[in-house]
């Protein structure tokens, strides 16, 4: 989800479950290299000033303690079934913060959120624990196929919704 905001934006808007997406496309991976330019097949508009947010879903099949990677310029947030795991929010280049969470067996919901002020922009997501012996890969959100809620939209079954917002 994809929103516009004005610009001198300081941190991850607190708002953006209450807005419209301005535009909405869905991502396989988070990873997302710093340009100084428009991701690649979003409108021009999005070059500078907006936040974006990421909503998906990882299966864990394994039981164990997992490390979560989120790397951004400027800032973002990582939240694992709606609690802030990392917090790597402000105005900054590329900064990578982790986190460690002991997790059970099921389907966890994963969300994200990045802004840009200007300049470049960029966003990873990460993980290593039992599922991966160990070495870091891309949560990807279709690793979530098995077991999902029976409220899940096909969408959210196979790739991370990204919507852009609007300012209010």
């Amino acid at each position: 989800e994809y929103f516009e905001v004005k610009p001198n934006l300081r941190y991850v808007p607190t708002d953006l479950a209450a807005r419209k997406p301005a535009f909405t496309r869905y991502e396989r991976q988070l990873h997302f290299k710093g340009i100084r330019q428009v991701w690649s097949g979003l409108p021009s508009r999005f070059a500078e000033n907006w936040a974006a947010r990421f909503t998906g879903f990882v299966y864990i099949a394994e039981p164990g303690t997992y490390t979560f990677y989120l790397n951004s310029d400027d800032g973002s947030k990582m939240w694992l079934d709606g609690s802030l795991l990392i917090n790597n929010d402000g105005l900054h280049g590329a900064k990578q913060r982790c986190a460690d969470k002991n997790l059970g067996a099921g389907v966890v919901r994963v969300s994200a959120a990045v802004f840009n002020n200007g300049g470049h922009v960029m966003i990873t997501l990460l993980y290593s624990g039992p599922d991966t012996g160990g070495n870091m890969m891309f949560v990807r959100s279709e690793n979530a196929m098995k077991g999902l809620p029976s409220y899940v939209t096909a969408h959210e079954k196979s790739n991370w919704a990204l919507r852009v917002y609007k300012s209010s």
